[in-house]
């Protein structure tokens, strides 16, 4: 991922350097609340609600760029738990609001928010879990997190393993109530960078177009701007994983 332009307005202008230029333009809707996905052949080819998601998750690519999770950053925040999946059972909330929150880099599809402490532990340190090159390439997670979604509830989180292209990962109320268990396999998903899912409804949601038909996507993310020195709402451009 490469970001193009740090802001953009509403109605973004996208000019092709060609022999006869090509004007253009794209909109996200009131609030910036959809996301584009943009052809330099073709022209916008999909504009989809970027609000109704929490995380995602690679469907492309092995090892590291095979194991990247995003945190959608227009409605969600995500703090990593200062200990490890020991702790699942005593999740301890206390104090929370000191915790390291985690965003996505704006640099990589490879490291999102999940990726943020990758090589912490060596080469085979995915950011969320550790990859057992003796295990078939098997990844399980070591990490917990809290995470707060847009309805201004809160679940803890624990991505379990990624195993031959099998995602698991579990979540629930910090209390320990209402636990999930969500399994999906990146083959159901051909052609596509990422799978996302709604930690409020419970469900995968597949909302990208085919990652071969186009270049660019406009959406809001968090980034650091400065002034005025901190982390704010932006919208940006950046191109496909594919580029």
């Amino acid at each position: 991922m490469k970001k193009l332009v740090l802001t953009i307005l509403l109605s973004t202008t996208v000019i092709i350097a060609m022999a006869q230029p090509i004007n253009d333009s794209t909109s996200m809707q009131a609030l910036y609340t959809n996301q584009v996905f943009y052809s330099l052949a073709n022209g916008e080819v999909a504009n989809v609600d970027n609000n109704n998601w929490s995380v995602a998750f690679s469907v492309s690519g092995n090892g590291a760029a095979g194991s990247s999770i995003l945190l959608n950053e227009a409605t969600t925040t995500l703090w990593a738990y200062p200990s490890d999946t020991a702790q699942w059972n005593s999740f301890d909330t206390t104090n929370f609001s000191s915790w390291k929150k985690l965003l996505n880099t704006d640099t990589t599809w490879v490291n999102g928010a999940f990726n943020a402490f990758r090589g912490s532990n060596g080469t085979f340190d995915m950011g969320w879990g550790i990859l057992n090159p003796n295990n078939n390439f098997w990844t399980f997670g070591d990490s917990l997190y809290l995470i707060k979604l847009s309805d201004n509830t809160y679940r803890k989180l624990w991505i379990v393993s990624l195993k031959t292209g099998l995602w698991e990962f579990k979540y629930a109320n910090v209390d320990g109530s209402n636990e999930q268990v969500i399994t999906f396999n990146k083959s159901t998903y051909t052609n596509k960078n990422f799978v996302y899912f709604d930690m409020i409804t419970n469900q995968l949601i597949d909302r990208e177009p085919n990652n071969n038909s186009w270049e660019l996507t406009f959406f809001k993310h968090t980034d650091f701007v400065n002034p005025p020195g901190s982390y704010v709402s932006v919208t940006s451009v950046f191109s496909n994983k594919t580029i």
